[in-house]
Formats: structure tokens, sequence, C-alpha cells
């Protein structure tokens, strides 16, 4: 028995034991940025929450200054509260995308320094009212010289209304021998033109969406409307 005992020690001896990481993750310092990215309407209040931390522990009275640049440009500051916490808050109204950041004024230059903490947050606006559920494309049909420039405009309305949706984006698309996109704003009225300039003969169709996601494309789940041109040659 001794001899086993012996022998089993011996073995144990040669492994040894490590403490497990338990797979906890390591404290987190600095700042963020909460949300991260977000859509409103145009005309309501955007608010984001700046957090300090240091070793995972919220930190209070830490100077924070904010500002938003793109479609509306504004700042502001703020003073961590007891959580590590600073809010600010601001109205949108213009559409389009806003980028919101957060630093620390570490040396209180009443500006965001290199070397000081940062974080950032993106910031949708679109137009204010219900969604578009119905988007028109005229005229249809015609026939036009090449080397020309057709216009065309597309019409968002609320589906089963004349109710014009403004403020938000359309995206062309032009399948043909003159293959070209572009992505545009509606007016009050609710409605865009698109200039297609025909350089080439041949059959074009014309694709106008709602991009309700602002992603540059026409989804399938996005409403839409066709429209077609022929292009003859110069001189005929």
């Amino acid at each position: 028995c001794h001899m086993l005992e012996h022998e089993d020690m011996a073995m144990m001896s040669q492994f040894e034991v490590v403490p497990s990481s338990g797979g906890v993750p390591p404290p987190t310092s600095g700042l963020t940025l909460t949300p991260g990215t977000d859509t409103n309407p145009v005309g309501t209040v955007h608010a984001v929450t700046a957090t300090f931390r240091t070793g995972g522990a919220p930190v209070s009275g830490v100077a924070i200054l904010f500002a938003v640049t793109g479609a509306n440009p504004t700042s502001g500051s703020g003073t961590t509260a007891g959580d590590g916490t600073a809010s600010f808050s601001y109205t949108g109204s213009a559409a389009g995308v806003d980028t919101i950041t957060a630093c620390q004024d570490a040396n209180g230059s009443g500006s965001c320094d290199s070397g000081e903490p940062t974080a950032t947050a993106t910031k949708l606006w679109v137009g204010a009212g219900k969604p578009a559920k119905a988007i028109t494309l005229a005229p249809d049909g015609g026939v036009r010289t090449a080397g020309e420039t057709d216009s065309l405009t597309a019409t968002l309305s609320v589906e089963g209304t004349d109710i014009p949706v403004e403020a938000v984006q359309v995206v062309f698309n032009v399948y043909g021998p003159n293959e070209q996109s572009a992505a545009l704003m509606t007016g009050t009225d609710g409605t865009v033109a698109f200039e297609l300039y025909g350089a080439n003969a041949g059959e074009d169709w014309i694709q106008a969406c709602y991009d309700t996601d602002w992603s540059g494309t026409c989804d399938e789940s996005e409403v839409s409307s066709w429209a077609w041109r022929q292009w003859t040659p110069e001189g005929e």
C-alpha cells in the first residue's frame, strides 16, 4: 500500500495546477457613448449618454464635451454623476446623418484634444410623418435623341392619400445602355427630380425606390416604380 501511495504521489508531481481564468473579461476603462446608432423623425429630440470608467468602476466629476457634425451641427458639455454618466440631448431639425463625438476634456481646454479618451455615435434623421407606401415615376415612356438629357420625377405619398412625404431618400437606377444611379432627397411636396443623360442609343429601364434604410440601394422589400426611355441615334 505504501508503494502505491508513493507511485501516486510521483505521478501527481508531474502535473502543474494552473488557475482557471474562468472566462471573466478584464476590467474596462475609458469612455463609451450610447446608443451607438439610432433613427429618429426630424423635429424630435435625441439623447446620448457618455459613461466614464476606470478599472471597471464608474468615475464621477469627469468633464465631458459633446460635438455634433453633419446635418444638425451643435455642441454641449456635461460632468459625470456618481454612476459615471453624463447625458446630452439635441433636436434634429434637418434630415440626414449626424456623427456625435464625446470626449473627456482632461486638460480643461474646452476642446477634444489628441490623446483624450473619445467615443462616437451615429444618428439618422428621417422625414417626419407616416412612412411612404406609394411611389410613382413620371413621365413613363417616350423617345429621345441620344446625347440629350431627360428629366424624370419621383413622387412619394402616404398610401391611399395625397399626403406628400418629404426629406426621405429616393434611389434611382438606370438599366440599359446608359447605366447610372443616384440617391436624392424629396422636397416639401414629396417629389424629387432625376436628370438622365442618354449618351447611347437603345432602351433604358429606370427604377425609383423609397430607400427606407438609407442604404443607397433598392432592396427587395422597398417600394419602387419603373419607367422606360427609348434613345435613337443622333441624326435620325
